[in-house]
């Protein structure tokens, strides 16, 4: 509310927020111009990279699963880049999509970039973004003789696939993207974290948190940003935040740009704040 106990319009109803974005630089566009729509300052800080698989051996791998398709009875994307790449490649075998093979995304924005590529009604969960709230959806309960393929990242979280294979599925992982750190000096660090720069933070995911508390070990600010309000994608990664010493943690319960938003608005909201 402003002085006048009236709703602030959209352009101003993020005023006075200075918010860090620490997503990939590719995937950061999107999220830091809707923010300053909405009258937020906004800091760009990568702390990670996406890189496609590119050895032979993890290339012929993921070609020869996807390949195979319609041998499977769903396909699960774990993020938007999952998504973007495993919708590259099956468009390069699969000019009509296998029929009978079911898709689901953990997470809107994954379930978006599917829809828009492959024209197929997917499953998602109506709230929440991981693994926990897809494997409470009853459409993965009982899975006895289903062969599902998990398109993902190397590495990662093992929840999804083992819960699915202790309820009867047989998984395999199309593995088809790196996330490496992004480097940066102390000077570089501190260049972007100037004092004063930054009063809220979002972070993306688990493992960017972590990322993002090494950077600010190594520049001797980690005390100061454990004191502000920082938006995470989900109960989990909150978990993970509070026992790392963060003291405002948010929920968007999402990490697509309209859940971060909604966070931000009700920081602004609790905030003392003069735009």
């Amino acid at each position: 509310m402003n002085s006048d106990g009236l709703k602030p319009d959209k352009a101003e109803a993020l005023a006075g927020l200075s918010v860090l974005v620490t997503r990939p630089i590719h995937q950061q566009s999107s999220l830091l111009e809707s923010i300053e729509m909405d009258g937020a300052r906004t800091v760009s800080l990568p702390v990670m990279r996406i890189d496609p698989v590119r050895s032979a051996r993890a290339v012929q791998k993921a070609r020869s699963l996807v390949q195979n398709l319609d041998q499977f009875q769903w396909l699960i994307f774990i993020s938007t880049n999952a998504a973007s790449l495993g919708a590259d490649l099956i468009e390069d075998f699969w000019p009509q999509f296998p029929a009978g093979v079911k898709v689901a995304a953990i997470g809107r924005s994954t379930a978006a970039v599917l829809i828009d590529r492959l024209y197929l009604p997917i499953v998602t969960p109506l709230q929440g973004w991981d693994s926990e709230k897809l494997l409470s959806l009853p459409e993965f309960q009982d899975l006895e003789g289903s062969r599902i393929a998990i398109f993902r990242g190397v590495g990662g979280r093992e929840l999804l696939a083992s819960t699915l294979e202790e309820r009867g599925a047989q998984v395999q992982y199309v593995e088809l993207y790196k996330r490496a750190p992004v480097r940066y000096s102390v000077a570089e660090i501190n260049a972007r974290l100037k004092a004063g720069a930054v009063n809220a933070v979002v972070v993306h995911s688990g493992e960017s948190l972590a990322l993002l508390v090494e950077l600010l070990q190594r520049s001797n600010k980690l005390e100061h940003y454990q004191a502000l309000p920082l938006v995470v994608p989900s109960n989990r990664v909150a978990t993970e935040a509070r026992a790392l010493g963060f003291e405002q943690v948010y929920d968007a319960q999402g990490a697509d740009d309209s859940s971060i938003k909604s966070a931000l608005r009700e920081i602004r909201q609790n905030a003392d704040i003069n735009s």
